[in-house]
């Protein structure tokens, strides 16, 4: 009868970009001498756990990535060695991303100087699903359709957008501390 492997739990919490817990994100452990992978999705609290008992080996100091990911908030990939500790814990905060290939710098400098559609009616824009115009059609900074309803602390509320006529918009809430806490997806008016 062979030996039980070692339990050694790898665990952690997984954050959006601006910092909140991050329900259902994949997280993808890759252990690199093997490529052998592990996925797993966030529960409610936006945690994870892996145990590389569920691979075929491992041993402490071994080199394992964690990828984190989750479509319209991002993705982040960190490096960690297996500890001889019980468990090893990697929180990972995500960074934005773009199909379209925008660095996490490049979509900062674009905040400044544009406001960039991800989502569109709640699906991903992706070069496989286009807004259902082109986006030279839609000035995003000079569109006088477009508006930020903000509230006095600067957040923003709702934002509006005409396409070819037909109005969109989304709406934004916050918790009590201010932090925002949902996004809705771009309903048709």
């Amino acid at each position: 009868m062979p030996a039980p492997k070692s339990s050694h739990q790898i665990l952690g919490k997984v954050y959006d970009p601006d910092i909140n817990l991050l329900e259902g994100a994949t997280v993808l452990l890759t252990h690199v001498s093997s490529e052998e992978t592990l996925p797993t999705t966030t529960n409610s609290s936006g945690e994870y756990i892996l145990n590389l008992k569920n691979l075929t080996s491992w041993a402490v100091g071994d080199s394992i990535t964690l990828k984190a990911s989750k479509t319209k908030y991002g993705q982040k990939t960190e490096t960690l060695i297996v500890s001889s500790a019980p468990g090893d814990t990697k929180d990972i905060t995500l960074e934005y991303t773009s199909d379209y290939g925008i660095s996490p710098i490049e979509y900062k400098k674009l905040l400044a100087n544009a406001t960039i559609l991800f989502d569109f009616e709640g699906n991903l824009i992706t070069p496989e699903n286009p807004l259902p115009v082109p986006t030279n059609v839609i000035d995003l900074v000079n569109n006088p359709s477009f508006v930020h309803t903000m509230r006095e602390d600067g957040q923003p509320t709702s934002t509006t957008v005409d396409v070819k006529g037909v109005t969109y918009k989304k709406t934004y809430t916050y918790n009590a501390s201010g932090i925002q806490i949902t996004e809705s997806k771009w309903v048709k008016q």
